[in-house]
């Protein structure tokens, strides 16, 4: 089995900041309102810090796809479960669809 070592560079806000040459507080808004204007943003499990893809490779359009599926699953474990009660319209859609929890 072999297995693949991929070096990643992750960025600070503050240094994605500076490279694309914006103010940090613009950057936070981004990461919700505009995501998509950002490089892929990765959180560390239990960290709130965001950190980002390597800028350079975003920017020139190398990111390794591949990469950013990897940090999307791993953000995917270490989301914490939602807490309280569900909405009525998610109980009715899991009853549509079936779904049993424990």
């Amino acid at each position: 089995m072999s297995t693949n070592n991929i070096t990643i560079e992750l960025f600070t806000v503050r240094q994605l900041a500076e490279f694309l040459k914006k103010k940090p507080s613009t950057i936070y808004s981004d990461i919700t309102r505009r995501p998509e204007s950002l490089p892929p943003v990765f959180r560390a499990p239990g960290s709130s810090r965001p950190l980002f893809v390597n800028p350079q490779q975003w920017v020139a359009g190398l990111a390794f796809p591949e990469i950013v599926n990897n940090i999307q699953q791993i953000q995917k474990v270490a989301s914490p479960k939602k807490r309280g009660r569900p909405s009525k319209a998610n109980i009715a859609q899991k009853a549509l669809l079936g779904v049993v929890e424990k």
